[in-house]
């Protein structure tokens, strides 16, 4: 049903608004849901139900949903205003609803009266189960009050009418404080000479939604033995409660009122009359209207001598609607009654919950552009391409009139480019002698159509690419020699290395391999301080006295995030300091005795036999690193997780994780966003480039996935895995797009598509044959010669 799909649609695109604007998160606790879950209406419905009855007595909350709100009718569904701003008479209205809670409108004429008044008397009426249909004679026996269907009351004469009326909008749009929709038609009678008022005949007050009021219509005269509307005025302001609240003299008197008040569905006559005063009541002619903000108290008083019939129009800003809302499509034979105009901007809007467009309207009215290769254009689809071509207003209006005067043929893409070159090259002269003349402007923004588009029309063309063999997915069936296996993913190669080039590299484990294959291959990897030295007391974790090789440039150990590469370059040229911080640990020698060492939470696998051996290598370390960010030319940057740990005193990020539980009671989890990776390693490479001018960065994303994640309450680590990777691999784009001598390099695409069984038994680490082709996708890549 439309109504249903409305609301969905509505609230997932309220949801999405939320989630892209910084200033609405704290929205986002009283929000949690799934994009599964706004799919679902009944979800949808009762999430927002609970978080407006939390918004009915906090008024930040209240008012944020209202901004969010409102932000995403006019920005996101640009629904235009209904408001008369200035109109004296509207804001006299809006005044006196904000200061009483209610307000008069204009009476309707006796002629519609007596129309709604007739039709509604010949239609049937809920039964005590608001499910069976019966007659009023019935009704008026058994029941004290007797709603109508909601099909019935949409197809009576008047009411939809009189719903959109511009006057009434105006002022419900400027009390609200955005644009209304009607959530709410509701009709029902009201019979004399019942014996004791039931349910909204008791004193009451409603929270439909985070805004709303109601209008009120008497379709027969109401007078004190009829039933009229009885309000509490100002009783739907905070401010009013918190004054009679602040009037209870003590602890128990303030229970009794908060009972009453807060916790009674239905209040007393009695208490009523005690805490607030004398209510006023609203009789009237039949054809009396009036908007009452029902979130103050109010019930309709028991009729005595005669019956009221009464027809109600809730508006408020969300489609919070009923079990089974109910809707009638224009152009049918129910909708007979309803006015044309509800069919059109911004009416639609205000009535999308009960009336759906009439097809033959939505047929006519259509702005649908047909795309199509053949000369088959219209008007519309060349007044498109002309609002794509040139970005001003103006300059488009006076393009298609400067067309319209001319003889071309448009009809089709060519034709338009033909006409357009014939029409400023007609009006070379005139531009020349008018100063003011746009014609220049005109070439140059078609001038950057026309290469815009040819790009566009070669983007997939293989012979135009710099490898022919970027452009599509190996497909071996097609070409048995065309294997993913067989392929290194280089689109563009770029020669930056040689074998006399000073190389250096850090990151997650997947770099220690980089930096073993450049050791071995003879490159002019830059070491400035040796790795494992038992005599200084310093340790490396996986040490191999086989492998001549150093892991790192220097011992700064794994970086596994990207704040790690930031306090690494600030450490080096004095940026920052960070905490001098050691955890102890204990573990077993092979003899089986204690053995005990102590890890710097920032240079991970890098263990110290004592804190005197830490603090003497301290500034040694610091003095190596600052060497080897000088020393390099070209550094590899291998990215390794999105997640990471952080000192909740003063933000720093340690390599890896907290190691011991009592360094956990210092740290906090974090997941780092694409930006704050973005700008971490910018930091880094700005940092360096301050003393090294020609630093240049390859940056790559470690295939290696997660060992473990800190987010297993809302992800498996394989799906964490992902997120990471994903993360990491845009953040080291925009940053190739954002600096000249920064250069992608495909490792973990490599690994995880172009490689057979790249994966270590443990099916985390890589196999040498895996790094072995990894670095031959390398050295096509950036290597001279």
């Amino acid at each position: 049903m439309n109504a249903v799909k409305e609301a969905t649609k509505f609230y997932e695109g309220l949801q999405n608004h939320i989630l892209n604007s910084p200033h609405l998160s704290p929205l986002r606790e009283y929000l949690p849901v799934t994009p599964a879950q706004l799919r679902d209406y009944n979800f949808c419905r009762n999430l927002h139900g609970t978080t407006m009855l939390k918004s009915f007595g906090n008024s930040n909350l209240s008012n944020l949903m209202l901004r969010a709100i409102d932000e995403y009718i006019r920005n996101d569904l640009r629904i235009p205003s209904l408001a008369k701003r200035f109109d004296p008479k509207v804001l006299e209205s809006v005044q006196t609803m904000h200061a009483k809670g209610h307000a008069d409108l204009s009476p309707l004429s006796l002629q519609k009266v007596k129309e709604m008044r007739d039709y509604f008397s010949a239609q049937k009426v809920y039964g005590a189960d608001n499910k069976t249909l019966i007659s009023l004679e019935e009704a008026s026996e058994r029941l004290n009050i007797a709603n109508y269907p909601v099909e019935t009351i949409l197809a009576s004469p008047h009411l939809m009418s009189i719903a959109a009326d511009p006057e009434i909008l105006s002022i419900v749009e400027n009390y609200l404080g955005t644009v209304p929709t009607i959530s709410v038609v509701a009709t029902w009678w009201s019979f004399a000479g019942k014996e004791a008022p039931k349910d909204a005949q008791l004193f009451h007050y409603d929270y439909d939604d985070y805004r709303f009021c109601k209008l009120f219509l008497y379709l027969t005269d109401v007078d004190m033995d009829s039933g009229p509307h009885c309000y509490v005025e100002s009783t739907h302001t905070l401010e009013k409660i918190k004054q009679v609240r602040e009037k209870c003299a003590n602890e128990s008197e303030l229970a009794e009122f908060d009972k009453s008040y807060m916790h009674s569905l239905r209040k007393t006559d009695a208490d009523i009359l005690k805490y607030f005063g004398s209510p006023i009541y609203l009789t009237g002619k039949a054809g009396s209207q009036f908007l009452v903000d029902t979130r103050g108290i109010h019930k309709g008083l028991l009729p005595t001598k005669n019956n009221r019939l009464l027809c109600q129009i809730t508006y408020g800003v969300s489609p919070l609607l009923q079990d089974k809302p109910t809707s009638i499509r224009l152009g049918t034979p129910e909708s007979k009654n309803i006015p044309a105009s509800i069919n059109e901007s911004p009416y639609n809007y205000v009535a999308r919950m009960f009336v759906e467009p009439d097809p033959a309207v939505e047929q006519k009215n259509s702005e649908v552009i047909i795309l199509d290769n053949v000369d088959h254009w219209d008007s519309k689809t060349v007044d498109h391409f002309i609002g794509t071509i040139f970005k001003n207003e103006d300059t488009k209006k006076a393009i298609s009139l400067m067309l319209q005067t001319r003889d071309d043929k448009i009809t089709s893409y060519n034709e338009l480019l033909t006409a357009l070159r014939n029409l400023f090259r007609d009006n070379i002269e005139w531009a020349a002698r008018d100063p003011n003349h746009k014609l220049i402007e005109y070439l140059r923004e078609l001038s950057n159509y026309e290469q815009l588009v040819n790009r566009s029309l070669t983007a997939y063309n293989p012979k135009l690419k710099p490898n022919p063999g970027a452009v599509f997915w190996p497909n071996p069936t097609n070409d048995p020699k065309n294997s993913l296996f067989e392929t290194l993913p280089i689109a563009v190669r770029h020669p930056i290395v040689s074998k006399e080039t000073p190389i250096g590299s850090a990151g997650s484990c997947f770099a220690f391999e980089i930096s073993y294959y450049l050791q071995e291959r003879g490159f002019n990897y830059v070491v400035t301080e040796e790795g494992q030295n038992a005599d200084k007391g310093i340790l490396i974790e996986g040490f191999d006295p086989a492998v001549p090789y150093e892991k790192f440039c220097a011992n700064w150990g794994i970086l596994f995030n990207t704040p790690s590469f930031r306090q690494l370059a600030e450490k080096a040229f004095g940026k920052r300091k960070l905490p001098k911080i050691l955890v102890k640990k204990h573990t077993p020698d092979p003899a089986g005795n204690d053995f005990t060492f102590y890890v710097d939470p920032f240079r991970e696998n890098v263990f110290f036999l004592s804190p005197k051996a830490y603090e003497d290598n301290y500034q040694e370390h610091l003095e190596a690193t600052r060497k080897a960010l000088l020393e390099t030319k070209v550094f590899i940057l291998t990215l390794g997780l999105n997640e990471c740990w952080e000192f909740i005193k003063d933000g720093s990020v340690v390599s890896r994780n907290p190691h011991t539980t009592v360094a956990y009671s210092l740290l906090r989890h974090r997941t780092l966003t694409v930006e704050e990776n973005v700008a971490n390693i910018q930091a880094f490479i700005d940092i360096v480039r301050e003393h090294n001018p020609d630093f240049k960065v390859i940056i790559s994303v470690s295939p290696i996935p997660f060992l473990a994640t800190g987010r297993a309450d809302e992800q498996h680590v394989i799906t964490a895995n992902g997120h990471s990777k994903a993360i990491l691999r845009v953040a080291a784009e925009e940053l190739v797009k954002k600096n000249k001598g920064v250069f992608y390099f495909p490792s973990f695409e490599m690994v995880g598509h172009c490689i057979q069984n790249p994966w270590e038994a443990d099916q985390r680490h890589v196999t040498r044959p895996a790094v072995q082709r990894v670095m031959q996708l390398f050295e096509t890549m950036f290597m001279k010669n």
